[in-house]
Parts: C-alpha cells; structure tokens; sequence
C-alpha cells in the first residue's frame, strides 16, 4: 500500500520536476518528504528485533560518516541558495533520508533476507538521485547529469521493488528469536 502510493507522489513530483524544478521545489520537497515515509513504513516490516551483529564495524561507521559529510556539505552549500522555508523542507528530507538509509543498512546488516544487499543499492541510488537533482538545480546544471539522475531514480524504483517482491528469509530461527 504505502509502495504504491509512494509510487505516485513520485510520479506527481517528477511532473513538477520537469515543468519548473525551482518554481515548484517548495511541493517537489513536500512530495520527497511524503514519498521518503512511505518508503520507511514499506520496509518497517523487514526489521526485526533480533540483535546486530556487527553494527559498529569500522566499515559501517566510514560509510555513515562519508553520508553524514555529503549531506551536510550539500546543505550548507544550499543554506546561501534557498530561502527558509524550502531549506527547512530540504532539511526535513535530508533527516527522513537518513532514517530510512539506517534502516535498509539495518536490514542488510541483520543478513536475515536473501536479497538485502538489492534494497541497500536501491538506497544508495535514490541517495545519488537526491544529491544530483539538487547540485543540478542549483549549484551547477549539466544535461549529463540530468541522464544520470533519471537512471539513478529509476533504478531506485525498480530495486526497491524488486526486494519487496523477492525477499525471503535466510533462518526463521533469527526471527523467532
């Protein structure tokens, strides 16, 4: 349920994407807003309580940190282009992002689905699709770019996709548990 409607609020976003991005942003930002939580509550049902292993490898904590960087460096840069307002919903975005990436790396930490490294991709993705779409708007537009962006979020659609449909679980020991 959430999948789908996720499925149109991205579809109403890419319209106002390709009429005006800037004209629009205030309710392309709102709509990826909307379109994140539905993504978080998708997957909310493959976490499970279990313990993690392996939380706070060194790999773990490079990547969070390497993400953490990106998106704070993005955002300061974006802190002289945009107004308040649609930084405050950029930032709001930025914090439903990250939600949503800890729990796919959650998800794929817990090794407890077959497929989980497709839902970690799908993540990674629709994180390139987010980062390019804005550095291409506002800081440095390039029709390469714009090609790139569209792989990245179709992409992201159709992994995503294809973990809710393929994932399967490894032990049900680990869940029962």
């Amino acid at each position: 349920m959430f999948f789908i409607l996720a499925i149109v609020l991205t579809l109403v976003s890419d319209v106002l994407i390709f009429k005006d991005f800037q004209a629009y942003y205030i309710y392309i930002s709102i709509l990826t807003n909307l379109c994140i939580i539905c993504y978080i509550l998708t997957i909310r049902n493959y976490l499970h309580k279990n313990k993690l292993r392996s939380l706070l490898s060194v790999s773990v904590i490079l990547s969070l940190g390497l993400v953490v960087y990106l998106i704070f460096s993005l955002l300061k840069v974006l802190s002289l282009e945009l107004t308040n307002a649609p930084l405050i919903l950029t930032s709001l975005a930025t914090i439903g992002f990250i939600i949503y990436f800890i729990s796919a790396g959650i998800i794929y930490l817990k090794s407890m689905y077959n497929n989980a490294v497709v839902l970690l991709i799908s993540v990674i993705a629709y994180f390139f699709q987010l980062i390019f779409s804005i550095i291409n708007e506002f800081i440095y537009f390039e029709r390469i770019l714009t090609a790139l962006i569209i792989v990245c979020h179709i992409g992201s659609i159709y992994l995503l996709m294809k973990f809710l449909l393929e994932a399967t679980i490894i032990d049900h020991k680990i869940i029962e548990n």
